[in-house]
């Protein structure tokens, strides 16, 4: 069940609020598979039943050429399927078997969110701040078991999914756009995020510092566009979780598009470089860190009736 309302505190003001209860029940049809597991967790059960929910608001105030928003909320999960009873499944990114723990408690987090938007009375510029933390309890993770051995061949080891006692995790974002002039813009976009466990140590799987900007220019019905895009070096990794480090990487790429029509029908010619200079990169969440595309060209052309 969910409820949702959008107040309006004034022609400025306004509160949005939500809520939302769940109840989930679930069991093990499988004996099999039930008494696999109950080797692990001895005395587990075959039935269970979990609750969780989630309380928000968010208050949002406008302005002449500005909008400030603040919001809070909180928020719970049961365990996914795969968290409570895999058995032996192989994870390709850390090259781990993971298996599920029917004892786990549910995971539950405060969020805190903001943000900030402004423009120039032309619009000619505009500029966003984002900026959210959410505190858990109960953090759900996967956790060395150097007592079992892995079933897949060539797997480093086996995890076995359980609590933390609490866990952070922030992301930040500004987003920009000028418009230089009615044919040329210039957006950009920078990202950071953190996180870490209940010993201070970093989480896997978050993003290091990001970056994209890109130029671009209007003539008629030609449109094209420049951009360069990366990371830095992922300091902050999780090596405590079996994951390494990815190097920084910045690429270039390049687009166009032309527009024009035949006989009442709308075309679109569409051509592109990705990775102009064929960089070898991988990023922070790649499985086993194939690298992505080198070089890439394409070419198409669209058309509406």
């Amino acid at each position: 069940m969910a409820l949702s309302d959008r107040i309006r505190l004034g022609s400025a003001h306004t509160l949005n609020i939500s809520a939302k209860v769940a109840w989930q029940h679930q069991r093990l049809n499988n004996e099999e598979g039930y008494h696999a597991l109950s080797v692990f967790f001895p005395g587990m059960q075959q039935q269970y039943h979990q609750t969780t929910g989630r309380i928000a608001a968010n208050y949002q105030l406008s302005i002449i050429n500005s909008q400030l928003s603040i919001g809070a909320g909180w928020g719970s999960r049961a365990p996914t399927v795969t968290e409570a009873y895999g058995y032996y499944l192989n994870n390709t990114f850390d090259q781990y078997d993971y298996i599920g723990n029917p004892r786990l408690k549910n995971e539950s987090a405060v969020e805190l969110n903001s943000a900030i938007k402004f423009q120039t009375p032309n619009s000619k510029f505009q500029i966003g701040i984002d900026a959210n933390a959410f505190f858990f309890s109960n953090y759900i993770i996967g956790q060395f078991e150097d007592r079992l051995s892995a079933m897949t061949v060539g797997a480093e080891g086996v995890k076995v999914y359980g609590n933390i006692s609490h866990a952070t995790i922030a992301n930040f974002s500004l987003t920009s756009q000028w418009t230089i002039q009615p044919w040329l813009t210039w957006n950009t976009r920078l990202g950071y995020a953190l996180g870490q466990d209940d010993e201070g140590e970093s989480l896997p799987m978050i993003s290091p510092f990001t970056y994209t900007t890109n130029v671009g220019v209007r003539c008629g019905r030609f449109q094209g566009k420049a951009e360069v895009q990366g990371n830095t070096r992922q300091a902050k990794y999780g090596r405590k979780y079996g994951e390494t480090e990815t190097p920084a990487w910045t690429i270039v790429n390049l687009s166009a598009n032309y527009q024009f029509s035949i006989h009442h029908s709308q075309l679109a010619l569409r051509f592109g470089i990705e990775n102009l200079f064929d960089k070898r990169y991988t990023t922070y969440a790649d499985w086993c860190d194939i690298p992505q595309k080198g070089r890439n060209i394409y070419m198409n052309l669209s058309f509406e009736l």
